[in-house]
């Protein structure tokens, strides 16, 4: 496994660097992805027709899920224009727990900006209503189901779950320990079967998601959004 070019940051796992690939947006047309060895980003397909996102999405560097790649993380309530490669350090608050079409763990990590306008957001039910494209104020949960609504699913994700912080905490932690052993595990295959996290943490700290809701998913490049 090459080393990433970015880093997760000093602080981790409270307070990490995401690396934002697809910004927020009225209509994103397009599935970036970054390769986190050389920073460099590439356009791993269109989305047609395009479809608005309510955060910013991206990865965290010097990790490793369930499928050998970073883990993925939605950075929300951010009103600021990111930039796709864009470094960003953000505070995890929660986590969307999922299983994709081969089994695997594909869980996102829920942030905020770590700013004093975001310090009293600790937990996924702390967060403001997320407006629509249509001007709707919706629940995060809401807001994902809307999402699911206007794309079209490309592998199968099955919904498993809300989970809190803490949740999010011990999930990157292991994700940092996959990286750190990968290099000696000989790839990121024999990396991911270190360490694995429950099958489930499910949390009550946000409104539940409709299940039949999550049926597929959308894709950065090769990693599962």
């Amino acid at each position: 496994m090459m080393e990433h070019v970015f880093s997760i940051g000093d602080r981790a796992p409270d307070l990490v660097n995401a690396i934002i690939e697809i910004p927020q947006t009225s209509a994103m047309s397009r599935k970036l992805e970054i390769d986190l060895a050389t920073g460099r980003l590439t356009n791993a397909g269109d989305v047609d027709p395009p479809v608005p996102t309510y955060w910013h999405y991206g990865c965290l560097p010097q990790t490793l899920g369930d499928e050998g790649e970073a883990l993925d993380v939605m950075l929300v309530v951010d009103s600021r224009v990111r930039e796709p490669g864009e470094e960003v350090a953000v505070r995890p608050i929660g986590v969307f727990i999922a299983i994709d079409g081969w089994e695997s763990n594909d869980d996102k990590i829920i942030a905020v900006p770590e700013t004093p306008a975001h310090a009293h957001i600790r937990e996924i039910g702390d967060l403001a209503p997320i407006r629509t494209l249509e001007g709707e104020d919706l629940p995060l949960a809401a807001a994902m189901n809307a999402f699911l609504a206007r794309y079209w699913p490309g592998d199968a994700i099955i919904f498993d779950g809300w989970g809190n912080s803490c949740d999010a905490l011990r999930i990157i932690r292991i994700g940092m320990n996959r990286y750190r052993c990968a290099p000696l595990a000989g790839s990121t295959h024999e990396a991911s079967t270190l360490s694995a996290p429950p099958a489930s943490l499910h949390s009550t700290t946000a409104e539940p998601l409709r299940r039949d809701a999550v049926r597929g998913g959308y894709r950065t490049g090769a990693r599962a959004v």
